[in-house]
């Protein structure tokens, strides 16, 4: 099982000054520590980076990203029991995708917009964060290392009838985990056309989500020029629906959807390592609690 397929030969390759003696420090560590599975060097390396070369900022990324995910089982297991209809059905309601090109700086953009159709009565939460998380984990497993993220979601069409089918507690518990677990380096979460109309659920964001913790990596922008300056992302990038010279939405979506069809062994292993995972957590006495986890800061 591994996090990422990008073997360690050519992490090295891109990262040519990473110091071996600190990748063995971490396997050392790594051998210590009851409730962690073993990793990889690969893995141990992409953490590395993740977190600029920094050893203890790096054990506790590892160690958030194994107890976060255990914390929150509803958004990082039972993958091979989501079959792919049900995962179209959420492609249905919400375009969710990582878009095609990167910015110039080489940060790649996963946004997520509501289709307008969408009815939110029908939709089910942990379902449709799930299978965000599972178009994270497929890119983190293809591109390894090269692993700069923003993330985008478009308000435009939310309603109030959208906020009341969101989980708040959970929301939070989530954004924490990008910030503080997900081995990659993030910058940050953009909301976009937070008009007048918007400004009720823009409010619950702030208050639901965005903590004092969290407020430095979440951004309102009331259109997609404000977006476009502050991320680097550029019309080429965007999807046609949206003023943009990037493809239909359709077709973009559907190469998601044939991605995430596609990582369906991987997900089933993630499932096995979540599995095993809660197996050991059960003899490990001090296990961090949800609190003093989702408070560890992240390089």
């Amino acid at each position: 099982m591994s996090i990422t397929k990008v073997p360690l030969k050519d992490q090295l390759k891109l990262y040519p000054d990473i110091d071996q003696k600190a990748i063995d420090q971490l396997k050392e560590w790594n051998d210590q520590i009851t409730h962690i599975p073993k990793l990889i060097d690969s893995d141990l390396t992409l953490f590395y980076i993740s977190n600029s070369y920094d050893l203890e900022a790096t054990k506790r990324n590892i160690e958030n990203y194994f107890v976060m995910r255990y914390y929150l089982p509803e958004f990082f297991s039972n993958r091979k029991n989501i079959p792919m209809n049900v995962v179209q059905q959420v492609f249905n309601a919400t375009f969710m995708v990582h878009l095609p090109k990167r910015t110039k700086d080489n940060k790649k953009v996963i946004m997520e917009r509501l289709i307008m159709e969408a009815d939110p009565s029908k939709g089910d939460f942990d379902t449709t964060v799930n299978v965000f998380n599972m178009v994270l984990d497929a890119g983190i497993y293809d591109d390894g290392p090269d692993n700069k993220y923003v993330f985008v979601f478009d308000l435009n069409g939310a309603t109030i009838a959208h906020k009341g089918a969101l989980d708040w507690n959970k929301l939070k518990g989530i954004y924490a985990y990008y910030h503080r677990g997900a081995p990659l380096r993030w910058f940050g979460a953009h909301f976009i056309n937070t008009g007048p109309a918007n400004k009720e659920f823009e409010k619950f964001v702030k208050v639901g989500i965005a903590d004092n913790q969290l407020s430095d990596v979440i951004t309102f922008h009331s259109n997609i020029e404000s977006l476009m300056a502050a991320t680097g992302i550029e019309l080429s990038m965007l999807p046609n629906e949206m003023g943009g010279k990037g493809g239909a939405s359709a077709d973009i979506q559907k190469q998601q959807y044939q991605l995430l069809d596609s990582h369906r062994n991987f997900f089933d292993a993630m499932d096995s390592y979540a599995v095993k995972y809660k197996e050991a957590v059960k003899t490990e006495e001090k296990l961090p609690s949800f609190g003093a986890t989702f408070g560890h800061e992240k390089a």
